[in-house]
C-alpha cells in the first residue's frame, strides 16, 4: 500500500507541474518590460531563490530515491525482483526530475541573483544528463555507468551549491498517523 501511494504522490506531482509549468501566453504576445526596481520585479524576486531551492529539492529527492537508491541497491540488475517496475519508476522520475530542474533552470536564467546566475550553467549540465539518461532508460540501452555518472554529476552540483551557499539535502518528515 505504501509503494501504491508513494507511486500515486508521484505522478500526481508530476502531472501538476506539467500542468502548471506550462506557457500560456501566445507566443506572439509582446513582452511588457518590467525595470528591475520596479514593485512587479521586486515582489517576483521575492521567492525566487525559495522556488529554485524548492523545484531542486523536489528534483533530487525523485531522483535520489527512485533512480539513485534502487541502482545502488542492484534494482536495474539482471535478474534482481522487481526490475522492470525499478525502470518504470525511475523513468518516471527523472521525466519529473527533468521538469523541475527545467523550472528551476528559467527560473535561476530570469533572476537577477548573481548567486542563481552563478549556479545556472552547473545546472544545465545536469538537466541535459537527466534528459539523456532518461532517454537511455525509455529506449533500453541502460548502462550501470551511466547512472554512476549521473549521480556523480548531481553530487557534484551539490557540492558546488552547498559552497555558495545553499546545501540541497534529504530532511526527514514525518506524517502523523501515515502508514
Amino acid at each position: 500500500m505504501k509503494r501504491k501511494l508513494t507511486v500515486l504522490i508521484l505522478l500526481v506531482g508530476l502531472a501538476a507541474s506539467l500542468l502548471l509549468s506550462g506557457n500560456t501566453r501566445p507566443a506572439h504576445a509582446a513582452v511588457p518590460a518590467i525595470h528591475p526596481t520596479s514593485a512587479a520585479a521586486a515582489h517576483a524576486a521575492f521567492l525566487e531563490k525559495t522556488r529554485f531551492l524548492a523545484d531542486l529539492g523536489l528534483a533530487y529527492y525523485a531522483f535520489h530515491h527512485f533512480v539513485y537508491a534502487r541502482y545502488q541497491n542492484g534494482g536495474f540488475s539482471y535478474g534482481a525482483r522487481g526490475r522492470a517496475g525499478n525502470f518504470v519508476k525511475a523513468g518516471i522520475a527523472l521525466l519529473f526530475a527533468y521538469n523541475r530542474m527545467s523550472a528551476a533552470e528559467k527560473i535561476a536564467a530570469k533572476s537577477h541573483s548573481r548567486l542563481l546566475h552563478l549556479l545556472a550553467s552547473p545546472l544545465t549540465v545536469l538537466v541535459g544528463g537527466v534528459l539523456l539518461e532518461r532517454t537511455r532508460l525509455q529506449h533500453g540501452q541502460y548502462q550501470a555507468g551511466d547512472m554512476r555518472q549521473l549521480g556523480d554529476s548531481f553530487y557534484s552540483f551539490n557540492r558546488t551549491a552547498t559552497a555558495r551557499g545553499y546545501a540541497i539535502r534529504d530532511l526527514p518528515v514525518t506524517i502523523k498517523n501515515a502508514a
